[in-house]
């Protein structure tokens, strides 16, 4: 399993062993001794107030402020994550919301990521975040709007559906 929280950190932890409470071990299988000797995940983003996203063994995430979106593998022995893309873009603004990611089964994944600071929504490959498919600004008609905190869009029947301050918008792909 990974989690996070507003500190930053990352953890990958052992979903079949999370054992309770034990003074001696927390369970956080990427955690490493710091120069302080405490135990600290190795990835850091800006803040983790989304929930990642999972898609054929690669894990999505997106800062909650003002940060590029990462693609993350685990490692052989499951115990770290390694970073093997990230968006071009620096900064998504705070808040921006949770990464999402369509396919057609197991092919073509599309990793779509909302862009507070742009009122931009951005279609991203799937085996590589920094290169963007498509993103709402390229084209006037394709404007969002004023998007909100938190905002995820959802994919369903061949369109995206983006909920915004005062309307829902649907671009078809």
């Amino acid at each position: 399993m990974i989690t996070g929280g507003k500190e930053g950190k990352i953890y990958l932890i052992d979903r079949d062993n999370l054992g309770g409470f034990d003074s001696t071990n927390d369970n956080v299988l990427n955690a490493v001794l710091n120069s302080s000797g405490h135990r600290t995940p190795p990835v850091q983003i800006g803040a983790a107030l989304s929930t990642a996203a999972f898609f054929n063994g690669t894990i999505y995430w997106v800062s909650g402020q003002s940060d590029r979106a990462n693609a993350y593998a685990i490692n052989s022995t499951k115990t770290a994550l390694i970073i093997t893309s990230q968006t071009a873009i620096s900064d998504f603004g705070d808040f921006p919301g949770s990464v999402i990611v369509s396919a057609n089964g197991i092919a073509a994944g599309i990793v779509w990521i909302m862009d507070r600071r742009a009122n931009q929504i951005h279609a991203y490959d799937a085996t590589n975040l920094a290169t963007e498919l498509w993103n709402s600004g390229q084209m006037s008609g394709d404007n969002l709007g004023s998007v909100v905190k938190f905002a995820v869009p959802t994919v369903a029947n061949g369109k995206v559906y983006v909920g915004t301050r005062n309307s829902v918008v649907v671009y078809g792909l």
